[in-house]
């Protein structure tokens, strides 16, 4: 190199900037309870003894049956767990949602 060009100094160094895209969701079909059985019969109890009758009639179940549980989440280190406040049960006609929470009384024997 000659000396009659003064050399400019390098520029800095920066890592190659990566653009991120969004993750894209896992392909999932749209469901509805009313589009398979439009006539089904929702219940909400809030009591055993309306639990106890409606479940009744789901004895013996035809075909399968669904069932869930919801309750609060902890978020609390070490802390138990919530006891759960709904239970959802269905079979194809029938679709049942006990607050468990709403529920007062001893403790029940099956």
């Amino acid at each position: 190199m000659s000396d009659d060009h003064p050399q400019e100094p390098p520029a800095p160094w920066h890592p190659p900037r990566i653009e991120k895209t969004p993750l894209r969701p896992a392909p999932t079909e749209v469901y509805s309870w009313k589009d398979y059985n439009p006539s089904a019969r929702v219940v909400y109890i809030r009591s055993a003894s309306l639990a106890d009758v409606e479940l009744a009639k789901l004895n013996p179940p035809e075909g399968p049956l669904g069932f869930d549980l919801e309750w609060k989440p902890t978020f609390v280190r070490g802390a138990g767990e919530n006891p759960a406040a709904l239970v959802q049960i269905s079979n194809h006609d029938t679709i049942l949602l006990l607050q468990i929470t709403a529920m007062r009384g001893g403790k029940r024997q099956c």
